[in-house]
């Protein structure tokens, strides 16, 4: 966060307003810089990149339909919704939404956890990412 938990979390929340890939990051920068953890810093992280989030998406709420765009008819496509697009999780078990779920959970448990930097910890929670939706 290097000392500036707002400014950290509102690049994160406009950057999510574009892709929702982002918000995957938010863990990596709930630690500072030096890797302490510091509760003020992080709640002001996270509630800061959901309002810039939230507010990116008012003008759309009339047309709830259309501020969401392609992005549940691309899940059901590529198999995400029913847990057949987590491609190596699933050859593991029968759903993989479950296993990647807990996979991604578990990566940013330790990385919360971590007093590696910010841009370690974001490229571990990608990895994993990368790792659990990328077809073998």
């Amino acid at each position: 966060m290097d000392g500036r938990p707002a400014r950290t979390g509102a690049l994160l929340g406009l950057a999510a307003s574009l892709k929702l890939l982002p918000l995957v990051l938010l863990p990596a920068f709930l630690r500072g810089r030096d890797g302490r953890w510091g509760w003020r810093d992080a709640i002001t992280t996270v509630v800061t990149a959901l309002a810039v989030l939230v507010a990116g998406y008012l003008p759309h709420l009339s047309g709830a339909d259309d501020a969401i765009g392609f992005l549940p008819g691309f899940l059901a496509e590529e198999g995400y919704t029913d847990g057949a697009g987590f491609l190596p999780l699933a050859a593991l078990g029968p759903d993989g939404r479950l296993l990647g779920a807990l996979v991604v959970t578990a990566v940013a448990v330790a990385l919360l956890r971590s007093r590696r930097t910010a841009a370690a910890r974001a490229a571990w929670l990608l990895g994993a990412l990368l790792v659990i939706t990328t077809p073998p």
